[in-house]
């Protein structure tokens, strides 16, 4: 199975907005080595593009309130591909629906000899798009990760001992705790508020954000899977957050619902830490 580096950031800034949407291009279109070859709202993308900040903006006057918009984004060598979701008007929504940035890269272009700098440029790509999504929340880890997770919390539901309520109830797990801890794990200055100096020793490396957040390295790169874990604390470098942050701060297989905003901030505190939001 192809692997992939996995990238999923959120915002509930109003990124719908042409000068908004302009700065998110000019970040993509700043790694030319990454940056996508092919747009458009259908998957696969069809349009050969020369920039993605001129793609968004022409695409902005197009996101009217009351239904949500798609990017896809494709490039050839190396392997890459993004989705951004777009809400025309997040907060008319219920339940809200985030703004979202999905990057995936090929595994394989981040081998030896040129590992260390790759993955640099990864994690500088991911946090300018933070950055200029101005955004609450974000992660980066391998595809392999991710599914195994999702296999861990499928099987606790099924043994009982995890409860989430179903999709269209209202409940949304982001405003009631994290999702577990990925490579790089990005907070946003809500977070950050409210989270202050427990947040100073996390992980190997914290990179502030120029919008007040924080991208906490989790580990020095993402090549951690380990196919023998039978749950998520078998991660070792994930119990330190599990530690700082308290009980029901993250999902985890036996975890209990602490209740919307009391271990985590709700949409509306991002949406008060958020310039314009």
């Amino acid at each position: 199975m192809t692997e992939n580096l996995h990238a999923e950031i959120l915002s509930v800034a109003p990124l719908q907005t042409a000068e908004r949407l302009a700065a998110l291009g000019r970040t993509l279109d700043a790694v030319p080595e990454l940056a996508p070859e092919k747009m458009g709202p259908r998957d696969p993308p069809r349009t050969r593009i020369t920039s993605v900040e001129q793609q968004l903006v022409e695409w902005a006057p197009k996101i009217m309130p009351g239904d949500y918009y798609n990017q896809f984004m494709v490039r050839a060598k190396p392997h890459a591909s993004g989705l951004l979701w777009v809400t025309g008007d997040i907060w008319a929504f219920p339940p809200i629906a985030p703004h979202q940035l999905d990057l995936d890269v090929d595994e394989t272009w981040f081998a030896e000899p040129d590992r260390a700098a790759r993955l640099e440029v990864f994690a500088d790509l991911f946090r300018r798009a933070c950055e200029s999504m101005d955004a609450f929340w974000g992660g980066a880890e391998l595809t392999s990760l991710r599914r195994q997770r999702n296999d861990f919390v499928r099987a606790a539901q099924v043994a009982g001992t995890l409860a989430l309520p179903t999709l269209g109830s209202g409940w949304d797990v982001r405003e009631h705790a994290l999702w577990d801890i990925p490579w790089l794990l990005y907070l946003g200055p809500a977070f950050v508020a409210r989270w202050g100096d427990r947040l100073s020793a996390l992980g190997v490396r914290r990179d502030p954000t120029a919008n007040g957040g924080l991208v906490i390295w989790s580990t020095p790169h993402p090549f951690v899977f380990e196919p023998l874990a039978r749950e998520m604390l078998d991660y070792a470098w994930k119990r330190p957050f599990h530690e700082a942050l308290g009980d029901g701060a993250i999902v985890h297989e036996s975890w209990r619902d602490p209740g919307r905003g009391v271990v985590v901030p709700t949409y509306e505190d991002h949406r008060r830490a958020t310039a314009g939001g």
